[in-house]
């Protein structure tokens, strides 16, 4: 895979674009037993119920019209193909969610209900799409859940927001899947 670079001037452009649809979550404080300073970041109270709005709605934003002509498609089985889903279907793009066989069925008919065709796919393609990029044959522009510029500067626009919260944070606890949120938090 190529190196992805993301700065603060791509992450500061984000920001504007990101408010379109995402919302400022709280951050609040979580008190322990020993009486630490510890705060949360609510993401879990961002539209859809995820970050993931955040890079999903600043990579669609940079599409160009023939892009946007062909459609988008992605693999997931979760927030990133709901959040693609919602955001193609607000952007009256064609969208396609490949689902890895065997995904949770709520998550799924998620997806369906925002207007994305979903497309089951075997681990074996799975694989396949990611090892040797088989997705670059595809018809529509694959939405990479977390390896794409456009997709780390809007997931960073979180960070930003931290620091609008809390202007001393000095560490930052984040959970990784991808690795995109940390990617642009960092």
């Amino acid at each position: 895979m190529e190196r992805i670079e993301v700065t603060l001037r791509d992450i500061d452009a984000a920001l504007p674009v990101v408010r379109e649809v995402a919302t400022h979550t709280p951050t609040v404080p979580f008190h322990d037993t020993l009486d630490r300073e510890v705060w949360l970041k609510l993401e879990n109270l961002q539209r859809l119920g995820a970050f993931k709005i955040r890079g999903v709605w600043n990579r669609l934003s940079r599409l160009t019209e023939t892009e946007r002509r062909m459609g988008v498609a992605t693999i997931s089985s979760g927030n990133h193909g709901l959040a693609l889903a919602w955001a193609a279907k607000r952007l009256g793009l064609r969208c396609v969610v490949r689902v890895p066989e065997g995904a949770v069925g709520r998550k799924v008919d998620a997806i369906r209900a925002h207007g994305a065709e979903v497309s089951p796919i075997s681990r074996r393609e799975l694989v396949l799409a990611h090892e040797e990029e088989t997705w670059r044959s595809w018809p529509e522009v694959f939405i990479h859940p977390f390896a794409h510029p456009a997709t780390i500067a809007g997931q960073g626009t979180l960070g930003w927001e931290l620091v609008d919260d809390i202007p001393d944070v000095r560490t930052v606890l984040v959970p990784v899947g991808g690795g995109g949120l940390a990617a642009g938090i960092g």
